[in-house]
């Protein structure tokens, strides 16, 4: 294997000869070693997080995700409701650009402290599970 840095956001990414992350070094938000950034609002992610943990459902809020193509294949992102109460206001995850999320222009989080899991295909197409 001949290992490669990229840079993602606040990240340094280690890939592998297949472009598949091996391992993330680096920061989320100021002090945050996960890759976690919390939110009690609406949220577009720019690249470097991993978990977007939503605080707060208060009112319905949407968290947008990169371009695919900024990721690589297979890249996973967690967008969480930690607030518990996102059956009451929907935390509604979008497309960027032209990308699908299985072939939709969103995904919707409608269970308490539901979870949406995110891969790439790297180019415009974004899977759940």
């Amino acid at each position: 294997m001949t290992p490669r840095l990229r840079q993602s956001g606040s990240q340094v990414v280690l890939l592998n000869d297949n472009d598949q992350v091996v391992e993330v070094f680096g920061t989320g938000g100021s002090g945050d070693s996960s890759g976690r950034v919390a939110t009690a609002g609406d949220y577009v992610m720019k690249g470097g997080e991993q978990i977007v943990a939503v605080t707060s459902t208060a009112a319905a809020r949407s968290v947008t995700l990169p371009l695919a193509s900024t990721v690589s294949p297979g890249e996973v992102l967690v967008v969480k409701d930690e607030s518990g109460a996102c059956a009451t206001n929907n935390i509604t995850v979008n497309r960027s650009g032209s990308d699908t999320i299985d072939g939709a222009t969103t995904k919707v989080i409608n269970t308490n402290y539901g979870t949406g899991k995110f891969y790439s295909d790297g180019v415009s197409k974004w899977f759940t599970w």
